[in-house]
């Protein structure tokens, strides 16, 4: 596998483990508005929501991603050229759905 491209699946799943400890520390912030009566116990229900999505999304990119270099390891291996062509549509989508509008 490219250098660059085991850059990118590795920074990609550090970024997940980002997500996971931004959702568990927007649920405890959440538990501590609640637990200690704080005036601003009412954020605590939308960054209960925002949590629980990063931690899902999060999860989900960091277990998902050794699969997805697996089977692009494997089709670089077996069709050079098709994963060339696969991989530069799939990065320009994500490049696209990144940009700032």
């Amino acid at each position: 596998m490219p250098a660059e491209l085991a850059a990118y699946f590795s920074a990609e799943k550090n970024e997940s483990l980002l997500f996971v400890l931004a959702g568990v520390a927007a649920l405890v912030a959440s538990v501590w508005m609640w637990k200690t009566g704080s005036a601003h116990r009412g954020m605590g229900y939308p960054l209960v929501a925002v949590g629980l999505v990063q931690l899902v999304v999060g999860r989900s990119v960091y277990l998902r991603t050794d699969g997805q270099v697996a089977a692009l390891a494997a089709q670089r291996a077996r069709e050079p050229a098709a994963f060339q062509t696969a991989e530069l549509a799939r990065m320009e989508t994500v490049e696209k759905n990144l940009a700032w509008r």
